[in-house]
């Protein structure tokens, strides 16, 4: 017998009875009971959003300015010079 340990909680909704019904119907359709659809449902929704947080999208010429920054980084100026020796000293680098 299998020993479910995980920490559980409730999500209370009102919704108006049409969507209800709507998804009622569409959990019916692929076999699931509506809690269990409502879930993934948000939880497939939650994902994307995350990902999608996540993701940078750069153009094609962002992407060139990107990487030409990286291959041919500028010099350090005054106040970055002046940081690194801070930490540095602090030991942090």
């Amino acid at each position: 017998m299998m020993n479910n340990n995980l920490e559980r909680d409730r999500i209370t909704a009102r919704i108006p009875k049409h969507i209800k019904d709507d998804i009622q119907a569409a959990a019916d359709m692929v076999g699931s009971q509506l809690n269990d659809f409502i879930v993934q449902a948000a939880l497939q929704k939650a994902q994307e959003i995350i990902a999608r947080d996540k993701l940078i999208e750069l153009t094609v010429e962002d992407s060139k300015v990107f990487y030409n920054a990286i291959d041919n980084p500028d010099e350090p100026n005054a106040k970055l010079k002046a940081a690194a020796a801070r930490a540095r000293s602090q030991g942090l680098a």
